[in-house]
């Protein structure tokens, strides 16, 4: 699974995404509501960090993973490799 946003450097606000790639993850009839989720997840974790919850984005992209892979394992059963791109933006 790939996941990907775009972020204000200077207020960290969401520019763009996030935006999910589960390629041969998970199957069509599923993954609506398990992206919907993730997507959740993902936007509430970039709140937080904007709020000052995570000193370092390397705090926060170590968090994604950690809570991305709970919530992925709890809805399919399976446990993919997840990688997380967070660009900072001027």
């Amino acid at each position: 699974v790939f996941v990907s946003a775009a972020i204000a450097k200077r207020d960290k606000r969401i520019l763009e995404g996030p935006d999910f790639f589960t390629r041969g993850f998970i199957f069509t009839e599923q993954s609506r509501d398990v992206v919907d989720g993730a997507k959740a997840k993902v936007r509430d974790m970039l709140r937080k960090y904007r709020e000052g919850k995570f000193p370092h984005q390397d705090d926060l992209v170590r968090a994604l993973k950690q809570e991305l892979a709970e919530y992925l394992r709890s809805k399919t059963r399976r446990r993919p490799t997840i990688i997380v791109s967070l660009l900072e933006v001027r």
